[in-house]
């Protein structure tokens, strides 16, 4: 059955939607879906939807067997509980996984930034220790800094020039 979109609504609790028919179909008419998010004031229940499948035939219209369309009204209900249930569960599969990424991004930062201040720390003491040990095996030297002065020549470049 060709359709085309009549109209489209949508608000923060209603999301709505009108098909009419194209020539050359089984039957004339509109089908109108309506999705209507039901909040209850209670933070404690989750909130509900309620989905509404219309189908709209004109007096002198072609139109479908009560059976037919009754059958194809609730399977087209059926099939879009199924896909927003399907939606649903994949946004918060998402924002789930997205969460969990983040807490072991940030264990895994918090991580390296202790391993490379361990390292640090380690780094400083093997120098200090170093700086010791030369002091006491040099005991007159203590006081003595090297300033790289004297590899200088004249003009404050190098000694030597090639």
């Amino acid at each position: 059955q060709p359709l085309r979109v009549a109209s489209e609504f949508e608000s923060d609790t209603l999301k709505s939607v009108i098909y009419y028919t194209l020539k050359g179909g089984r039957f004339d008419g509109e089908l109108k879906f309506s999705v209507v998010r039901c909040d209850e004031n209670d933070d404690d229940t989750e909130p509900r939807v309620m989905i509404t499948v219309t189908l709209l035939v004109p007096n002198k219209g072609r139109s479908l067997k009560t059976k037919t369309g009754a059958k194809m009204l609730s399977l087209l209900a059926e099939s879009i509980v199924v896909s927003s249930i399907t939606e649903a569960k994949q946004i918060l599969s998402r924002e789930l996984q997205s969460t969990i990424y983040r807490g072991r991004a940030r264990e895994r930062s918090a991580e390296k930034r202790h391993i490379a201040f361990e390292n640090t720390k380690k780094m400083e003491e093997m120098a200090a220790e170093r700086r010791r040990r030369w002091q006491r095996k040099n005991p007159g030297t203590s006081g003595y800094r090297p300033s790289g002065h004297m590899m200088r020549g004249p003009g404050g470049g190098p000694s030597r020039s090639f």
